[in-house]
């Protein structure tokens, strides 16, 4: 915000510790992983959006997939507007699993991927002229 950068933070909250709760799969453990609670307005804890306007940058919270094209568009317009950082906070299920490894091509995914996993490769229609 000091130097009015502008971008878009993408926060995916599960309301747990998550990565903390996978490692502890493999030993059947779930153990003081949970950081949500009943906050105002029946947000799961922490208000992070709140956080970042009353650090004089902006955000949204997004509960539905439906919402995630708008909740995007909207953020990307008002970084630029307004010269700002800007959060997207997705909220998800607390105990679904993260996408994780060691490195970017080392990525397992815990769930199946709906929409197929797109071609590294391939060209990106959308950048081109």
């Amino acid at each position: 915000v000091q130097y009015r950068v502008p971008f878009v933070l993408v926060m995916v909250n599960n309301g747990y510790m998550g990565l903390i709760r996978q490692a502890e799969q493999n030993y059947d453990m779930n153990y003081a992983v949970q950081i949500s609670y009943d906050g105002p307005g029946g947000h799961p804890g922490i208000d992070h959006v709140g956080i970042m306007k009353a650090m004089g940058a902006d955000g949204i919270r997004v509960t539905a997939p439906d919402e995630l094209s708008g909740a995007f568009d909207w953020a990307v317009d008002r970084a630029q507007e307004r010269r700002v950082p800007v959060l997207v906070e997705v909220m998800v299920a607390p105990e679904d699993d993260s996408a994780m490894g060691k490195s970017i091509d080392h990525i397992r995914e815990f769930e199946p991927v709906e929409h197929g996993v797109p071609d590294p490769q391939a060209a990106m229609p959308e950048l081109a002229g």
